[in-house]
């Protein structure tokens, strides 16, 4: 089914978070964050230039520290209901250096936040930028893809700084675009490259066997998240929304279009797509006398929400800039964009339960 024959409904209300003029100025200039990280009542930015800042629900900094003095911070990740944050820094001269600081622990000389771990991330001396990152919540294992194709796992006990083990898991002369975690008895990793979708199991049963194949058709970068519920891969591909479990693929949604990042927020698909291609042409030739016109839409994005169980659209925006970012945090969606803004998503329960209801009787 073509998602333009899907039902359109509008179960979320946008606002624009408001901040104070140097708020904005000092965290959202455009090139200021390299990375974004939620959780623990909490949003995270890292910077280009190797700064965390840490922010209030009112989108204040109520701290920040230098956690590198070389390099740019590319990933992190909060362990949800901690004071834990993972940071990982590349400057393409050195391997990654990944670091791990205990929030509520601050050093009495320089006032920063406790780095209770640090280690350079192996590549086989291969200087190729961190294209894909994910960690098991005990951080006791965590998976880094690279532009090389290569993928590193690092086991061990980083939080009480008692060492790590890392082993190259994965080659591939196509790109790494994605990982991602399935845990249980047996822990299995989701790897998508440009060319293919695929398994591996690294630990319990079956560990040691080579990757197994899942499909001949790859995806971008940003363009593979994981559903926590079900525990599969949601793939987005210019033709329609895959999903993935450990035996193959799954259901298949019909959403024509490119598309160029996917979340899940709640029971919803998060999609975000560029201008379209017709668009863009007809204002080529506008672009070459320097209309603003023009401009406005090569830099706009489309966000979609999908309630794919019901398949029906809950939500639609054009945002007035290309999208950097996407995260949750205190039940709501937020969207950061390239122009400084961030938007929030409020969720109307009333009216989306209504709707399930009048859908369910029809």
């Amino acid at each position: 089914m073509a998602l333009t024959s899907w039902k359109a409904f509008k179960f979320f209300d946008v606002s624009e978070v408001k901040l104070a003029d140097e708020e904005r100025s000092a965290i959202l200039e455009q090139g200021s964050i390299a990375s974004v990280a939620s959780g623990s009542e909490s949003v995270f930015f890292g910077s280009p230039d190797g700064v965390v800042r840490i922010l209030s629900r009112a989108f204040k900094v109520i701290r920040s520290f230098r956690a590198y003095q070389v390099g740019s911070i590319t990933h992190m990740k909060q362990v949800q209901g901690t004071s834990l944050l993972v940071t990982i820094a590349e400057d393409l001269s050195n391997e990654p250096v990944l670091k791990l600081w205990a929030l509520d622990k601050l050093e009495k000389k320089t006032g920063i936040p406790r780095c209770i771990s640090t280690l350079s991330i192996h590549n086989g001396r291969k200087q190729f930028p961190i294209s894909a990152f994910a960690a098991l919540e005990d951080l006791s294992q965590l998976a880094v893809g690279f532009a090389n194709g290569a993928v590193t796992v690092i086991r061990g006990d980083l939080i009480h700084d008692r060492g790590a083990r890392q082993r190259t898991v994965f080659e591939s002369d196509e790109p790494i675009t994605g990982i991602e975690f399935r845990v249980g008895n047996i822990t299995t990793l989701y790897i998508a490259t440009t060319g293919r979708i695929s398994t591996l199991v690294i630990s319990g049963r079956g560990q040691g066997q080579p990757a197994r194949s899942l499909d001949e058709t790859g995806c971008g970068v940003g363009c593979m998240t994981i559903d926590k519920a079900t525990q599969d891969v949601i793939i987005a591909r210019d033709e329609a929304v895959y999903t993935y479990g450990v035996h193959g693929r799954g259901p298949v949604y019909a959403y024509e279009g490119p598309k160029k990042m996917i979340t899940v927020f709640k029971d919803y698909v998060a999609l975000v797509s560029p201008p379209k291609t017709n668009a863009v042409a007809r204002s080529t030739s506008l672009r070459a006398f320097g209309s603003s016109q023009a401009d406005d839409i090569f830099n706009t994005s489309n966000f979609t929400l999908l309630d794919t169980d019901l398949k029906l659209i809950a939500h639609q925006e054009a945002l007035s800039s290309q999208v950097s970012f996407v995260f949750s945090e205190w039940g709501d969606l937020f969207v950061l964009t390239l122009d400084g803004k961030v938007s929030m998503f409020y969720f109307f329960q009333r009216a989306a339960s209504l709707t399930t209801v009048a859908l369910s009787v029809s």
